[in-house]
């Protein structure tokens, strides 16, 4: 548990670099457009690597975010 606690920080902590950094190279907007998408990629990475199910309403929701994402874009 103490493993996935420390991925936990470590990767809170390049996502927040990231956030910083990607203002330097992208417009405001579409930074912060990009930067809360993170609930996406969180229940699709759960799936894989922690191997919990996800339902048919989490499904529609990430692809309908996902296109979202993509018409803001």
């Amino acid at each position: 548990m103490f493993k996935y606690i420390i991925m936990r920080v470590v990767s809170g902590i390049f996502g927040t670099f990231g956030l910083y950094a990607a203002f330097d190279y992208l417009p405001m907007s579409l930074a912060i457009t990009i930067y809360y998408t993170q609930p996406i990629f969180a229940a699709i990475n759960c799936f894989f690597f922690l191997g919990e199910r996800l339902s048919k309403l989490e499904i529609v929701s990430i692809f309908s975010a996902a296109f979202g994402m993509v018409v803001l874009t």
